[in-house]
């Protein structure tokens, strides 16, 4: 009698990652394990008799990418001099961006902001205040919080603001590109 090989306890075929299943009797049968896909193959003295492989195994495919499960935020649209008709006029841009408190050191109007605040903004260049350790002889002066966020009332009187969910928000970024720092007045000043 003529005995046979045994036949390998497992094989990839398409990237299935096939285990033999010796309960078929005579065919060998091969069902993949790498994932729950059913694919099978059949063999007969060494010859493919049935497959069920037709396709790569769904183990290969990578991961769905995952989703942000809050809502997609609506691109910001700034609205520039040319269309500036649209954004609401200085008086009512300051009544929506007007705050009782500072929302960093809590300070009311009027009051001088915490000597660790970061909200003022350098007397000599309208940035923010260098760290006292990085400069040591640079002294900024403290100033008092009066509702706004620095930018905010320079914004509102040239009508930098761009609207995003609905709401109107101060083009800082603009101010900054487009305006110039006075250190004499302590203030933004935009040309046009």
């Amino acid at each position: 009698m003529t005995r046979h090989p045994e036949p390998p306890q497992s094989a990839t075929a398409l990237g299935h990652t096939m285990a033999h299943n010796p309960s078929h009797g005579l065919a060998n049968r091969w069902t993949c394990t790498a994932h729950d896909c059913g694919a099978w193959a059949e063999q007969t003295a060494g010859v493919l008799t049935g497959s069920s492989l037709t396709a790569p195994c769904p183990a290969l495919e990578p991961p769905p990418e995952p989703t942000d499960p809050r809502p997609a935020r609506p691109p910001l649209i700034p609205v520039h001099r040319a269309g500036h008709d649209s954004v609401p006029a200085p008086d009512v841009l300051l009544g929506l961006w007007y705050a009782p408190t500072c929302r960093s050191c809590c300070r009311g109007v009027g009051q001088l902001h915490d000597c660790t605040c970061d909200v003022p903004l350098c007397s000599r260049t309208g940035l923010a205040c260098p760290d006292p350790e990085d400069d040591p002889g640079h002294i900024c002066d403290t100033p008092e919080w009066d509702g706004y966020w620095p930018g905010e009332r320079e914004c509102a009187a040239h009508r930098l603001a761009y609207r995003a969910d609905g709401t109107w928000f101060p083009d800082l970024n603009r101010l900054h590109r487009e305006g110039r720092w006075n250190p004499d007045l302590r203030t933004w000043e935009v040309p046009g």
